[in-house]
């Protein structure tokens, strides 16, 4: 989902006395792997047998959860970049800083996204097949990353409908590294604050006041960056040496998100909520963003739990090693077999199917397309230091 939280931090560990985690973590890696997992089983449930019988239905309601995927790369990514940032800040050495931040977001972005991009819109105008942006000023909005405004006034193409939360990460990249650069650590967790309350405010006068689309909810840009904003304070907590103090509330944090997501189950009664299809989509968002917020800080100070093992396991890993891949292949691939005659060509395993060719796709990509225009970073200002405060300094790569 984001693309920053798709990348794979290479490290040198430091030490000091202030220094909470290192500056490679591990964890987080299982952490995408889950996040693409959540998001491959929203949009695989099409595939589960017996969706009329009351088990058949109660499993598809359980996978199409899954969307929760997409809040659960926001922190993440909020996390990764501003921690990213703080650390060239706070290293002493600005000089060149934005341009080798955006040279490196561009090399590890753009090359998949537009290759996608250009097969959808070739197959559509060369092959005729009903998919991707419909004419060249459609495909307008994808060229420049702000699809999202496009699907929140309703045009949501097949097969790339999923590319709306891509858009938001990338006007978040374009703002966040000034003002993450230009004001103070302290001041930075206010504003983080501030967003999610602004967020949450925004949201429910324009459901509730002013009669927003539950489309515009859930894709408008200044309504789905608390989870962003959730992330970034989650960094600020780090590079000040306060994880420790601020994971008391993590607990906490949980406890609320749950009890929040539990209370519109109720509220809804009906599926509705685990699609665009209610304003209790909007308001899950909120609760899913805290409920990770959370778990990802106990994660975070806690990293040798029992939680904490299992999101280092080697399978995790390994999925959040490709998961950019898999986020913007595997929705294509679930579109091309949901049509009835290739659906019916694969007949009971179209499920099995549809994993498959994912992650075979999402490899050669990684092996083939991303690894090579990642290995052009280094000629691109040199790595970023990550120096905790009063911590040795170490590598990661951006």
């Amino acid at each position: 989902m984001t693309a920053a939280v798709l990348e794979r931090a290479e490290s040198v560990a430091g030490s000091g006395p202030r220094q909470e985690m290192s500056s490679h973590l591990p964890v987080l890696d299982g952490i995408r792997g889950l996040a693409i997992i959540f998001v491959m089983c929203a949009h695989g449930g099409r595939f589960l047998p017996g969706q009329d019988t009351t088990v058949g239905h109660a499993l598809v309601v359980l996978l199409n959860l899954g969307w929760c995927g997409v809040q659960l790369f926001f922190v993440l990514s909020g996390f990764l970049i501003t921690r990213l940032l703080l650390a060239k800040k706070e290293s002493g050495r600005r000089q060149g800083l934005f341009a080798d931040f955006y040279t490196r977001r561009a090399l590890r972005i753009f090359p998949l996204y537009y290759v996608a991009l250009a097969i959808l819109f070739l197959a559509r105008h060369a092959a005729s097949i009903d998919v991707g942006p419909v004419s060249r000023a459609d495909a307008f909005w994808y060229l420049f990353y702000v699809q999202n405004w496009w699907n929140a006034a309703g045009h949501i193409p097949e097969a790339v409908g999923h590319f709306w939360s891509l858009a938001i990460e990338e006007q978040f990249y374009f703002v966040w590294p000034m003002l993450v650069i230009g004001i103070m650590r302290r001041s930075l967790a206010r504003i983080c604050l501030g967003i999610v309350v602004a967020v949450i405010a925004l949201r429910l006068v324009a459901a509730f006041a002013i009669g927003a689309s539950s489309l515009w909810l859930y894709h408008a840009t200044v309504a789905q960056v608390e989870g962003l904003a959730m992330g970034a304070l989650l960094a600020t907590f780090a590079a000040d040496g306060s994880l420790s103090a601020n994971a008391r509330r993590a607990g906490t944090a949980m406890v609320v998100g749950i009890l929040a997501l539990v209370a519109l189950i109720l509220a809804s009664r009906t599926t509705a909520m685990f699609g665009v299809n209610t304003p209790f989509s909007v308001a899950a968002s909120v609760a899913f963003s805290l409920t990770f917020t959370g778990a990802i800080l106990y994660l975070l100070d806690r990293p040798d739990s029992l939680a904490g093992r299992a999101m280092q396991h080697r399978g995790l890993r390994a999925a959040g090693r490709i998961s950019y891949g898999l986020y913007v292949i595997h929705y294509p691939v679930s579109w091309a077999l949901a049509r009835p005659s290739i659906r019916e060509f694969f007949g009971p395993t179209v499920i099995l199917a549809y994993v498959g060719i994912s992650i075979a796709l999402a490899m050669l990509s990684w092996h083939f397309l991303e690894r090579p225009f990642l290995a052009l970073k280094d000629r691109f200002g040199r790595r970023s230091e990550l120096a905790p405060a009063g911590g040795a300094p170490s590598s990661v790569r951006l």
